[in-house]
């Protein structure tokens, strides 16, 4: 197929693009009187815009850290933190709620109650410290791998194991695991442990609740 040629406006010859410019006026062959002058400019815009698409900085997309990233329930994507975290921050609530005159026990039919205004932290401005995710077995819960939102499947599948806030498990009839911590140990040691263990963690509670109600009282 011949190469497309236009007619110079100036002469009337036919003329290739590559031997011609483009003027309001129409093409016209590049041995014109004026053709040399159109083709600097034209060139100086391209080099001008290949600067500035050089010079011009890219938008980088903020890396997340490890403090950004909010656990998520990988069924609904209901955003928590996983049930270890939230039995510390059970325990830190109760003795935030004892620090401030209300005392309750997990036994206390009006327990949540009383300690729900204690358990976010001051620095958490959302409300993922009140849900709980529970680490579920994938391969023991196929009704939960059943229904695994897309971001959470790689993870699944790669662990074995999923986050599932409270309302998934019921709505999926999933039970939680049984802790198996103590059941191998005669009952006075198991007790004997659970006073060492609430010797050992129990000021380090009383620091964090003590160090959050300062904070929270120092905002207000």
């Amino acid at each position: 197929m011949p190469p497309k040629s236009f007619t110079c406006y100036v002469c009337g010859q036919e003329v290739s693009k590559p031997k011609s410019v483009m003027t309001p006026k129409g093409r016209m062959c590049r041995s014109h009187e004026g053709a040399s002058e159109i083709l600097a400019q034209k060139q100086t815009r391209e080099v001008n815009k290949l600067k500035k698409q050089i010079e011009k900085p890219k938008k980088q997309k903020p890396k997340e850290t490890l403090e950004q990233i909010v656990p998520k329930c990988s069924c609904c994507g209901k955003i928590g933190i996983r049930q270890d975290d939230f039995y510390f921050r059970m325990s830190v609530a109760m003795s935030k709620a004892k620090l401030s005159g209300i005392l309750t026990h997990f036994l206390d039919p009006d327990f949540v109650n009383k300690i729900k205004p204690f358990i976010k932290s001051p620095d958490v401005k959302d409300d993922r410290e009140l849900t709980c995710l529970f680490v579920i077995s994938t391969k023991e819960n196929p009704l939960v791998n059943k229904h695994l939102c897309y971001d959470a499947r790689f993870a699944a599948d790669m662990l074995g194991v999923a986050m599932v806030c409270p309302g998934c498990l019921k709505k999926y009839q999933v039970k939680v695991p049984e802790s198996k911590f103590g059941k191998d140990i005669p009952p006075d040691k198991f007790l004997s442990s659970l006073h060492m263990l609430g010797a050992v963690v129990g000021p380090v509670i009383e620091d964090q609740a003590s160090g959050e109600l300062l904070a929270e009282a120092e905002k207000n």
